[in-house]
């Protein structure tokens, strides 16, 4: 995918800088690697050398524990963690579990 990217982008600066005549050998060129139509490959061009913005993701504390919702979800809102206790099974109705304080 990114080398797809790479390709389009120095097309692209081709494309914008080229002759009428040489717009379609690109476009032919485009259609040929990537089996799009022509259409397609002239709204890919536009788009290669628009910039994208890069919106900030959450922060660490709230993907690596900092909450304490994803921690009550895993305690089972109890405040304290449910395990089976060994030699059991893990689920069913007659599953028998220890709490660890």
């Amino acid at each position: 995918m990114g080398e797809r990217k790479a390709v389009m982008k120095r097309l692209a600066l081709e494309y914008r800088k080229a002759s009428k005549a040489d717009n379609g050998q690109i476009l032919d060129q485009i259609c040929g690697l990537n089996g799009w139509h022509r259409n397609h490959a002239r709204k890919a061009l536009a788009q290669a050398l628009v910039l994208k913005e890069v919106k900030a993701g959450p922060p660490a504390s709230a993907l690596w524990g900092g909450g304490d919702e994803g921690l009550a979800v895993l305690l089972g809102g109890s405040g304290h963690a449910v395990l089976p206790v060994a030699g059991r099974g893990a689920g069913g109705p007659d599953a028998q579990v220890a709490a660890i304080w």
